[in-house]
């Protein structure tokens, strides 16, 4: 049966069916991703009280640090391919810490804050611990995508790149949140 699944999803393109988990996810990024760019607060139902418990976490100050990223391919960020001028498939980049002069480095330079959603049925499970972010690849990639777009954008690259990556439960009646912030 293996043999059939790689023939039909590499050789003749036909995508796998989704999951009942990833779709879910995506269900919760489309409604965050809507909250964060129209300003407004999930519905009560289906989805809506998870997206809202990931929302305190995401949400920014000023209205210029919403950039909700979506469907970018790792391609385009590692091999600078930008999607609609933005730098990768994270789900918020941090704006406003450009004004904050006491998120600087060392050569006064504005450090970039990547905040990520992740969605799971159980998240005590599931979320990855701070020392193993810390050096997972999908961080790295993000990363390095933010420093090389901070390069182009504003003419430096970053001494660091801050994370926040923040693990909700799929739990509508209630979403327990682990927020894990590193950089």
């Amino acid at each position: 049966q293996c043999t059939y699944r790689w023939w039909y999803k590499y050789a003749l393109k036909i995508p796998e069916p989704p999951k009942r988990a990833s779709t879910a996810g995506s269900e919760i990024d489309k409604l965050v991703a809507h909250a964060i760019e129209t300003n407004s607060v999930p519905s009560s139902e289906g989805w809506g009280p998870v997206a809202l418990a990931a929302l305190e976490y995401l949400r920014t100050r000023g209205a210029r640090a919403q950039v909700v990223v979506q469907g970018v391919q790792f391609a385009g960020a590692l091999f600078g391919g930008w999607d609609r001028d933005r730098p990768s498939a994270i789900d918020v980049l941090d704006m406003d810490r450009l004004d904050e002069p006491s998120e600087r480095d060392s050569r006064g330079n504005p450090i970039p804050h990547i905040k990520d959603l992740k969605t799971s049925g159980d998240i005590k499970k599931w979320h990855k611990p701070r020392h193993v972010l810390e050096h997972d690849l999908q961080v790295l990639i993000y990363a390095r995508a933010v420093s090389v777009w901070f390069r182009d954008r504003y003419g430096y690259f970053p001494e660091r790149v801050d994370c926040s990556w923040i693990y909700v439960e799929r739990k509508p009646a209630n979403p327990k949140v682990i927020p894990i912030e590193f950089w």
